[in-house]
């Protein structure tokens, strides 16, 4: 699924920000989701596959078998240990799914579920990697510093953003080390975002970029909990 996602840190907490557009269509969703429970507040957004289907008929949504592992695992006391239980009970859903027949996935089919805010009233941020290519999905899970969270989107378009290319010079200010208040940050996550909608962006690489588009929707999670900046066009229940 063509997917933008911008996510970064700053002292006051974290922004995520990603586009709406539907892979395969121009109509819009909700792509970043909260959740809250005794000592876990976060929010999650997943891109590449987000459902593993046959024809039109959905074997398997990554999207709500997050919402429902999350609602039934226990909070770990460490990090690590809360992701290897999330990370595994999917696995075992999504193969257990599988059974019923997924037609043959590669490496460009894997998905990724970022995670981002407060485990136990400290600051984390993870990225699970679901592989398909073998025929059995696996996962491998990241932790990841707070400095340097991963996007998500078009490697060639978010290259020449770093590199300040002129086709993205409205897009370069603020730059990421200027980022020291949730508000630059909004900012720079929405500009990373829209340059890959831009028009730039779909000539470089179109097989991404012209799937990326719509409302850009912007989380802030922050020690206090999570708020919209920007909301989708609608917002599903949140997980508490």
């Amino acid at each position: 699924m063509p997917t933008a996602i911008s996510r970064i840190y700053t002292p006051e907490g974290f922004v995520v920000a990603s586009d709406s557009f539907v892979s395969g269509s121009q109509s819009e969703s909700q792509k970043i989701f909260s959740f809250r429970t005794h000592g876990l507040d976060i929010v999650y957004c997943i891109g590449g596959t987000a459902r593993l289907k046959v024809d039109t008929f959905v074997l398997f949504d990554f999207v709500e078998a997050a919402k429902h592992e999350l609602s039934i695992i226990s909070p770990s006391d460490t990090w690590p240990r809360y992701l290897d239980a999330l990370s595994s009970a999917i696995c075992q859903n999504v193969n257990f799914s599988s059974r019923q027949g997924v037609p043959s996935l590669s490496a460009e089919d894997d998905t990724f579920l970022f995670v981002d805010g407060y485990h136990n009233a400290i600051p984390v941020s993870a990225r699970l990697r679901f592989e398909h290519g073998t025929g059995v999905t696996k996962a491998t899970v990241a932790t990841e510093q707070l400095s340097n969270l991963s996007p998500y989107g078009s490697h060639s378009v978010l290259r020449l953003l770093d590199q300040e290319d002129n086709r993205f010079a409205p897009f370069v200010r603020p730059r990421k080390g200027d980022c020291k208040n949730i508000r630059a940050a909004v900012e720079w996550c929405r500009n990373r975002v829209l340059a890959q909608s831009s028009k730039d962006a779909k000539e470089i690489d179109p097989k991404i970029c012209s799937g990326i588009g719509g409302r850009i929707q912007i989380a802030l999670m922050k020690p206090t909990g999570f708020a919209w900046e920007a909301p989708p066009v609608s917002e599903a229940p949140s997980c508490a």
